[in-house]
C-alpha cells in the first residue's frame, strides 16, 4: 500500500498558461476577484489556525525565536529575509495538508526547504538583492539633494529643496518596497505548487498583484486592524496571527490561479 505524499502538488505541466489539476484549473494569467475577497483571505487563515491552534501557535514561537536569534548575528541576519519565501512554502504546504484532513506539525514549518529549497531560496535571493538596491538608490537620491542643497548656502533648507529630495528619496524606496512585496506574495505558492521558475513565479506575482489591486488594500487594511488587536495582550496575538496572515496567502493564491 502506497504511502500518501501530503505534499504532493498537483498534477500539472506548465506547457501553457491554463493546466487541469486536482483542485481546479490552473490559470497562470491569475484572475481579478472582487475587494471582499481580500478580508476573506485573512478570515480563512485565521480559521484554518484556530482549527488547530496549538501546532500553528508552536509554529509561530519557533518563526519568533528564530527571527530574534538570527536578527541578533552580523550577515547571517540576511538569512532571514533570503528564507521568507522557503518558510512561506512550508506554510502554504502545511494549509494544503491540513485541508487535506492531515495534522499540522512544527515540522511542516520548514518543508519548504525539503521540498522547493533551491527555487524557494533564489527568490529570496532575487528579493534582497532589489531591497538592497533599493536602499542604495534611495540614500543617493536623498544624499544628493541634501548636498545639494546644503551646497546653495539656503539657511532653511530643511524646509526647501532638500526636504523635498528626501520626501521624494523615501516615496520611491516605498513605492518600489510595495512592487517587492507583490513579486514574492504568491510567488512561494507558484513555486511549490506548479514548479514556476523563480522569476517566472515573482513576475506572476506582481502582474496579479497590480490587477487585485483593491482586494489587495482590503487585506492590507484588515491586517492592520487584527495587527493592532494582536498588540492588546502584550504582543503575543502576533504567535497566531503572522503564521494565519502567511497562511492567508493559500487562499489567496487558491482564489486568484484556481479556477473550479
Amino acid at each position: 500500500m502506497s504511502e500518501i505524499n501530503p505534499y504532493q502538488p498537483p498534477t500539472a505541466h506548465l506547457s501553457d498558461a491554463r493546466e487541469q489539476t486536482e483542485d481546479g484549473t490552473f490559470n497562470l494569467e491569475g484572475r481579478t476577484v472582487s475587494a471582499g475577497r481580500g478580508a476573506e483571505w485573512i478570515m480563512a487563515g485565521l480559521r484554518l489556525s484556530f482549527a488547530q491552534f496549538v501546532p500553528w501557535l508552536l509554529i509561530g514561537i519557533v518563526m519568533l525565536a528564530l527571527t530574534l536569534v538570527l536578527s541578533f548575528i552580523p550577515l547571517v541576519n540576511m538569512a532571514v529575509s533570503v528564507g521568507i519565501p522557503a518558510i512561506t512554502g512550508g506554510i502554504v504546504l502545511a494549509v494544503r495538508k491540513q485541508l487535506a484532513g492531515g495534522t499540522v506539525e512544527v515540522g511542516d514549518l520548514f518543508s519548504g526547504f525539503r521540498e522547493k529549497g533551491g527555487p524557494l531560496l533564489l527568490v529570496g535571493v532575487l528579493y534582497l538583492a532589489v531591497t538592497i538596491g533599493v536602499i542604495i538608490v534611495a540614500a543617493v537620491i536623498g544624499g544628493l539633494g541634501l548636498f545639494g542643497a546644503i551646497a546653495s548656502g539656503g539657511e532653511n533648507w530643511l524646509t526647501g529643496l532638500g526636504l523635498g529630495v528626501m520626501i521624494f528619496a523615501v516615496l520611491v524606496a516605498v513605492l518600489i518596497s510595495m512592487a517587492m512585496y507583490a513579486c514574492i506574495w504568491l510567488a512561494p505558492a507558484l513555486v511549490v505548487f506548479h514548479d514556476v521558475a523563480p522569476f517566472e513565479a515573482m513576475k506572476r506575482s506582481f502582474l496579479v498583484s497590480v490587477k487585485n489591486w483593491l482586494p489587495l488594500i482590503v487585506y492590507g487594511l484588515v491586517g492592520m486592524v487584527f495587527s493592532a488587536l494582536a498588540l492588546i495582550p502584550l504582543g503575543l496575538g502576533f504567535l497566531i496571527l503572522v503564521p494565519a496572515m502567511m497562511a492567508s496567502t493559500y487562499f489567496a493564491y487558491r482564489d486568484i490561479f484556481i479556477e473550479d
